[in-house]
């Protein structure tokens, strides 16, 4: 059995609280070094963080909970139980935008580079979150024999750790756009982000037996395309605005 808590001290914390704060402390701390850089303030990344961390984890928790209704519509009260775990990245990140855009909007700030300087950070806290998965005994794959496979206590068996295959996908994906990313236009790096970001997720929706379902398809599998068909048509768009400047030019 995992052991899914450890002692801080008088308290006892939750590994997977543990994971999630970390997922966000360090890429706000990594994005606010960077941030003059792309032309936001510094107080701009504190007060926005403020706001996108709870957006965040609201919509994260309602996609978590409607993806599981089947469990949650005769457990109601657990619904409101975050630190037992359940949160879908996919809803965090849609309130997350909707509230980058809102507080853009108010504060005259040009959306892009912002998303240009959050992207690639993000993809970090991901991958970071995404080991949480381990001790709460959730987002796993299919039985398996081979080695790096983990055993989980209610299926009792052995499992691929689909949510590592996740998290190694967006480590990489990180290294490689903080890499590219002085060398991109504005917009083609949070356009890259969706490519990425989509396509790993895509991946990991094979594995994955513990996803909402229409019919025989994967909710997972269409919004996680619909990321992949934004991230190009954005990257087109981006890519030939630039082009035609330099035509100008």
């Amino acid at each position: 059995m995992v052991a899914d808590t450890f002692n801080l001290g008088p308290l006892s914390l939750r590994w997977y609280t543990a994971l999630l704060i970390l997922a966000v402390i360090i890429p706000f701390f990594l994005i606010r070094r960077q941030a003059l850089k792309f032309g936001i303030k510094k107080e701009q990344v504190d007060n926005l963080v403020l706001l996108v961390v709870p957006a965040g984890i609201i919509g994260a928790r309602i996609y978590h909970v409607v993806d599981q209704w089947y469990y949650y519509q005769v457990h109601l009260a657990e619904i409101f139980y975050l630190w037992q775990g359940g949160l879908g990245i996919f809803g965090g990140l849609l309130c997350g935008l909707l509230v980058s855009w809102f507080y853009c909007r108010q504060k005259k700030i040009n959306l892009v580079p912002l998303l240009d300087l959050i992207t690639p950070f993000l993809l970090l806290g991901q991958a970071i979150g995404r080991m949480g998965n381990y001790f709460n005994q959730e987002g796993y794959g299919p039985s398996t024999q081979l080695p790096w496979g983990i055993y989980i206590a209610k299926e009792q068996t052995t499992v691929h750790p689909t949510f590592f295959y996740e998290a190694l996908w967006d480590l990489a994906s990180f290294l490689i756009l903080v890499t590219v990313r002085p060398r991109l236009k504005p917009g083609q790096v949070t356009s890259l982000y969706l490519i990425v970001y989509g396509s790993g997720r895509l991946l990991a929706e094979y594995f994955r037996v513990d996803t909402f379902k229409t019919g025989e398809v994967k909710i997972g599998y269409i919004v996680s395309l619909g990321l992949v068909l934004v991230g190009l048509y954005l990257l087109r768009k981006f890519t030939r605005m630039y082009q035609s400047v330099q035509g100008v030019l």
